[in-house]
């Protein structure tokens, strides 16, 4: 969560993110099976959905500030 927060590029902290959200979801599926509990797969789907619909917005924005310096 510290390269999220700190990330040296915006780039980098998306990275990090989906990361996170990745392993999560992994962690919420092994945890459905394990304990039997089918409300986790349904935790898992919501935070993938949270995680395309973040890196499409991503993907979609304009070059921000620091990427503009960047390019100069």
């Amino acid at each position: 969560m510290l390269r999220v927060y700190r990330g040296p590029t915006l780039a980098d902290r998306m990275l990090a993110a989906l990361l996170f959200s990745t392993t999560t979801v992994a962690a919420l599926l092994v945890l459905a099976e394990w304990m039997q509990l089918p409300s986790l797969r349904n935790v898992a789907l919501l935070i993938v959905m949270l995680a395309s619909i973040l890196s499409l917005a991503f993907v979609g924005l304009p070059a921000g500030r620091e990427e503009a310096a960047d390019e100069q």
